[in-house]
């Protein structure tokens, strides 16, 4: 959940104020979309518009039909891989909006990735990418004739890191046009003494593997391994709540030999991760964490600008008796879901 508050935090310090947000109509994204809405509410930004859409709908035209019409100048999508068809839709509609209004011939609509033709795109030798950079740039040509349309203007998208696609970029959205309009974040590693962080020697030694969440995967097994240490019990449920007391309020230690050296002689313990400080709650959701704020070059280069740090406790939305944001359930198998403020 922090990492939606994270991407919210982040739409407020680039001083949004109309925002819609766009999720898969569950349980789980009804409390994504709850933190975000009390999130943006708190930092003074009006949530318009809330858009759950059902996980099994198939045309997300109506999803993003209802975003144009919101009106907003930004929009958080908790979205998965969907949520780039729905970016690429909203475009669409807006340029067919403008086209009737200038009384022109509006775009074609555009294609499914499914229902795209073979690619017939050449492409160049990669160039060397500016830094700080995520992923070298997209380097797709194509034959295409230059577009002299005169198109909408584009919603600044958010998305968080369940749509981080670096390499893929130019698959998932064809029209480059739109890459500028798309900002998010991604968990941020925690830097090593020799400045290279966790990821970076991850991605050197293992250059085929996903190391988005390498860190983070790799706290996970540590911790796990350290609190069944701690609690002399492989049994989950005996040395669960123990991963809390292993990362917080002891003596910090950085790798599991040390902290197991550390258990081993009775000393409580503060697990510092890969991923960065790890500090639980009572219930074990993270109180802190360090985000990695990006944007998309024209060429397609995912560009960290900043960071953002998020700290409990998280807010909850309040607002006045009676009264919760206006939201609305698209798809046929959508149940009727309040996302109350």
């Amino acid at each position: 959940m922090i990492c939606t508050r994270a991407a919210a935090e982040l739409i407020a310090a680039d001083g949004h104020k109309r925002v819609a947000i766009v999720a898969p109509d569950t349980d789980l994204s009804a409390r994504f979309s709850d933190l975000a809405e009390a999130t943006l509410t708190e930092r003074g930004v009006t949530v318009v518009d809330t858009v759950l859409y059902s996980p099994t709908v198939e045309d997300y035209e109506q999803v993003a039909q209802q975003i144009l019409d919101a009106d907003v100048n930004a929009v958080l999508l908790l979205s998965k891989e969907e949520g780039y068809e729905i970016i690429r839709l909203l475009a669409w509609l807006g340029d067919k909006e403008k086209a009737e209004e200038d009384d022109v011939d509006a775009p074609p609509r555009p294609v499914a990735p499914d229902e795209r033709p073979a690619d017939t795109t050449t492409t160049t030798a990669a160039t060397e990418a500016p830094e700080p950079t995520l992923v070298a740039p997209q380097t797709t040509t194509t034959t295409t004739a230059p577009d002299e349309f005169e198109h909408a203007e584009l919603t600044a998208v958010y998305i968080t890191d369940d749509m981080f696609a670096p390499g893929r970029l130019s698959e998932v959205i064809p029209e480059t046009r739109l890459w500028t309009s798309i900002f998010g974040t991604q968990p941020a590693p925690r830097p090593t003494a020799d400045g290279q962080d966790f990821t970076s020697r991850m991605a050197d030694q293992y250059p085929n593997v996903e190391e988005l969440f390498s860190a983070h995967s790799y706290d996970c097994v540590t911790l796990i391994a350290l609190a069944a240490q701690a609690a002399g019990s492989d049994d989950p449920t005996v040395f669960g709540p123990a991963m809390i007391t292993v990362s917080g309020g002891g003596a910090p230690c950085f790798s599991f030999s040390e902290c197991a050296e550390k258990l081993g002689a009775g000393v409580d313990i503060d697990y510092q991760g890969a991923s960065g400080p790890i500090d639980f709650d009572s219930i074990g959701d993270p109180r802190k964490a360090t985000f990695e704020a990006f944007h998309i070059s024209e060429d397609g280069t995912f560009i960290v600008d900043r960071e953002v740090v998020v700290e409990a406790p998280l807010p909850t939305a309040e607002l006045p008796e009676g009264q919760s944001a206006p939201t609305t359930v698209l798809g046929a198998d959508a149940s009727t879901t309040t996302v109350a403020g």
